[in-house]
């Protein structure tokens, strides 16, 4: 069953410590998530590369990043919204935002490039969990994939249902904040079409969400929880107070990593 994880575990004996590549080794007209960029990760010693998979609206797989498009696309779209024949037809653009002459590959064109050669991390998939799961079945390379998404129970059940031999590392995130109900951790999780929110480690038990993410300060005047909320136009950031009848605010300190970026 996948939660074996022998070929990483066994890998990480020999090496101690394994290299992945994330969308591999990009630079130059070298665009991240293709053939060249993992290809060229591999060159400059990785053990495992990284692939983040879309899929298109009529149900083709590509090795490709969604939120990405903007940057590589040169215009703003969702390739989740776009057919395979409109994704063919697209010039990527490279690092410094020229033409690539370089197009979006299909994952069923690029994984069998790198089969027995290297270890294969799968991204971004748990959007069409249950498609990718079967389809990454019949490439045959379940010693070589490796899946993660986050704790979220429906993806479990439907990995172990599976009865693949595909292997599973889990997406945990904690902030450094306190469930305002109950005291627990708080998780970084995201819905199925991928936005950020903030939930309490001891769910079902506790059933605390937010959008916002949440902070240890209570409202010094109506003592209810507070929440971090930015304008990154302003390049300024402020905990509110989560109470509709107050909203006070104090101004703070721009964190130094952003939990939903």
């Amino acid at each position: 069953m996948y939660t074996n994880n022998r070929p990483i575990a066994e890998a990480v004996q020999r090496k101690k410590a394994l290299v992945a590549a994330h969308r591999g080794t990009c630079g130059g007209n070298i665009v991240w998530n293709t053939t060249l960029s993992y290809k060229n990760a591999l060159l400059h010693g990785a053990d495992m590369i990284e692939i983040d998979v879309s899929m298109t609206r009529d149900g083709v797989f590509y090795a490709f990043h969604n939120t990405e498009e903007e940057q590589e696309f040169g215009r703003k779209c969702d390739i989740r919204e776009m057919t395979s024949r409109e994704v063919d037809e697209i010039n990527l653009l490279n690092c410094i935002h020229n033409p690539s002459g370089q197009h979006l590959e299909r994952l069923g064109d690029v994984l069998p490039k790198f089969k027995g050669k290297c270890l294969i991390n799968i991204d971004r998939s748990w959007f069409y969990w249950e498609k990718v799961i079967a389809y990454l079945k019949s490439m045959e390379m379940d010693d070589q994939i490796l899946l993660k998404c986050g704790v979220e129970e429906d993806y479990l059940r439907q990995l172990a249902d599976s009865k693949s031999g595909l292997m599973y590392m889990p997406i945990v995130r904690t902030i450094n904040a306190h469930c305002p109900k109950c005291g627990g951790a708080i998780l970084v999780r995201n819905t199925k079409r991928g936005r950020v929110f903030y939930g309490c480690e001891r769910y079902p038990d506790c059933d605390f969400t937010s959008w916002d993410m949440p902070v240890d300060d209570r409202c010094p005047l109506c003592g209810s929880p507070m929440v971090l909320k930015r304008d990154r136009r302003k390049d300024a950031a402020w905990h509110v107070c989560t109470n509709e009848n107050c909203k006070h605010r104090v101004e703070v300190e721009i964190p130094a990593q952003d939990e939903a970026e």
